[in-house]
């Protein structure tokens, strides 16, 4: 019986590392549950996230208590790569996959960028 159940979980371990991987909401899911915090940064301060996955709102308001000298109604947008000139707005209620490592910039609504 014992040897019948290790075939089956072998088997069933085979089949999940050949299945494709098509469910991209189930992997968002899955890497904001995960319990780990996520490292950041907004105006080059370290910010730590406890989800995964935020609105940029969230994301001023995270920056804020820990510390970064910026304000809720600042427009916030992200680099492409610590250095980069190239950014993406983040609006306050879009959600965004947050990555370890990534950088926002928060700039006060009357700067134009």
């Amino acid at each position: 019986m014992e040897q019948q159940n290790k075939r089956v979980d072998d088997e069933n371990i085979e089949r999940d590392l050949d299945a494709p991987v098509n469910d991209v909401e189930r992997l968002e899911h899955d890497l904001a549950e995960d319990g780990r915090d996520v490292d950041i940064e907004v105006n080059f301060k370290p910010v730590r996230m406890t989800v995964r996955r935020a609105n940029g709102l969230q994301i001023k308001e995270g920056a804020i208590a820990q510390g970064v000298k910026i304000e809720a109604n600042y427009q916030l947008a992200r680099l492409d790569g610590r250095d980069s000139d190239r950014s993406v707005e983040v609006k306050d209620n879009e959600e965004v996959n947050l990555h370890d490592g990534e950088c926002f910039v928060a700039t006060a609504p009357d700067v134009n960028s």
